[in-house]
């Protein structure tokens, strides 16, 4: 009887230890809690976003911190003026459209575009008769920096530039 405690007990101690290893040797699905929200994947743990989207689980749309009014002042050669810019959502998740309110009224459409001190909204180069009308714009954390020139042509070199720095 002794002998059948003896190979009961150490088969029970086999198996407990055999399981209690292959039981923590197993490795975690890391991503399995992880619910990545508008498009994004996870990866080690981590969501990747899609373009357009950031935050822990790509809850956040990147453009929504910059849409919004800036109020600052537009400068150009000769004089500044009390000026105001608006940046509303364009027709996706990186389009936005960016209007100068008091000096030369205008409204550009750009798409944002991160940089390594910020972001960028890329505006094509504006053509028309005898013009060609080019704008800038960077935005880092509150602060927008824009600057829009026109150089005129068919003889014509002059260039009218004008600069606005404003906050949110």
């Amino acid at each position: 009887m002794k002998f059948w405690k003896q190979i009961l007990l150490t088969t029970f101690a086999f198996f407990s230890i055999g399981s209690l290893t292959l039981y923590t040797s197993c490795e975690k699905d890391q991503c399995a809690a992880l619910q990545c929200q508008n498009g994004g994947n996870c990866v080690s743990g981590l969501c990747q976003c899609a373009s357009g989207y950031e935050g822990t689980r790509c809850e956040i749309r990147s453009m929504d911190r910059y849409l919004g009014t800036y109020y600052g002042t537009t400068t150009d050669k000769n004089f500044g003026l009390l000026d105001t810019v608006v940046i509303t959502p364009g027709n996706d998740l990186v389009t936005v459209n960016v209007s100068m309110r008091a000096f030369s009224p205008d409204m550009f459409p750009g798409t944002i575009l991160q940089t390594e001190s910020g972001y960028h909204i890329q505006v094509a180069p504006t053509y028309g008769n005898n013009y060609i009308k080019t704008v800038n714009i960077d935005l880092e954390n509150n602060k927008l920096t824009l600057y829009k020139s026109i150089q005129y042509g068919a003889g014509i070199d002059t260039t009218a530039p004008y600069s606005f720095i404003g906050y949110k």
